[in-house]
C-alpha cells in the first residue's frame, strides 16, 4: 500500500493495545494505558480486530476511539506504516501520535475509548 495514498480522517477509528498491567480490578484500565510517548495505534479500515488481538498473543486488551479525539486535544495522528523492522513485524495498519501524551489528552482518550476486546486475567 502506498503510504502516501492513506490519509486517516478524523471519523476513522483507531485502535489501542492495552497492556495488561495497566488493567484494574474493575475491569477498566488506568490512564497509564494511553499516557504514553510515540503512542503506536492502528487504522482500523486496514486492520481486523481479530489480527490486532493475535499480534499481542491474544493477552492484551483493544481500545477504539475516534481519530478526531486525540486531534481535539491537540495531537497529531499519523499513518506510520512498519515495513521490513527488525523490531517489530510488519502492520500496513500503523499510526502514531508522535511526542508525549499528558495527562489531560490521555483522560479524553480514555474517555472516548470503547474497549472491544478484554482478555480474561491469569
Amino acid at each position: 500500500m502506498n503510504a502516501a495514498a492513506v490519509v486517516v480522517e478524523d471519523d476513522d477509528e483507531l485502535r489501542r493495545h492495552l497492556n495488561p498491567e495497566y488493567r484494574q480490578e474493575d475491569g477498566s484500565y488506568s490512564l497509564a494505558a494511553y499516557k504514553t510517548s510515540n503512542m503506536s495505534l492502528d487504522l482500523c479500515r486496514l486492520r481486523e480486530l481479530d489480527v490486532s488481538v493475535a499480534s499481542r498473543g491474544g493477552k492484551w486488551g483493544m481500545s477504539q476511539f475516534l481519530a478526531k479525539v486525540p486531534r481535539a486535544s491537540g495531537l497529531v495522528v499519523n499513518y506510520d506504516p512498519i515495513k521490513d523492522d527488525p523490531h517489530d513485524a510488519d502492520n500496513e495498519a500503523h499510526c502514531l501520535i508522535p511526542g508525549r501524551v499528558n495527562n489531560s489528552q490521555a483522560k479524553k482518550m480514555r474517555e472516548a475509548a470503547t474497549v472491544v476486546y478484554d482478555p480474561k486475567p491469569e
